[in-house]
């Protein structure tokens, strides 16, 4: 097995990325089409966000009623080596997902990660 700093290699601009180890799994973000079917069927095609209870006693949350916009999030991040299965993943609506993103992560750093994104879109 190589050492962690050779385990990088070089790709086209110089960037670094990780070699392909021998025995090791690919770790990807792409979440397979027929499970993203799923959990969006799962989900109603409607963004799965529980707001907070109402304000009046007994009153139950209520559910984000957004049925476009849906993306599939990890509930536990995936940065934060969270699974992409069925049972790790939800549907949000775009404006939720950024909600729970800068919960997770920070707002600042998650502005920081948009700008980057928007200078470089095909930078990943």
């Amino acid at each position: 097995m190589p050492r962690p700093d050779e385990a990088l290699g070089k790709r086209a601009g110089g960037k670094e990325t990780p070699r392909e180890v021998a025995g090791a799994r690919a770790r990807t973000r792409a979440i397979p089409s027929r499970v993203r079917e799923r959990v969006l069927e799962k989900a109603g095609y409607q963004c799965q966000y529980q707001g907070p209870r109402g304000g009046f006693i007994g009153r139950a949350s209520t559910r984000c009623t957004q049925k476009t916009g849906l993306e599939v999030d990890h509930l536990k991040a995936f940065a934060k080596r969270g699974p992409s299965d069925e049972g790790n993943l939800q549907v949000l609506c775009k404006a939720h997902n950024l909600f729970r993103a800068e919960i997770e992560f920070g707002g600042e750093f998650i502005r920081e990660k948009i700008a980057k994104r928007r200078e470089n879109p095909h930078d990943l």
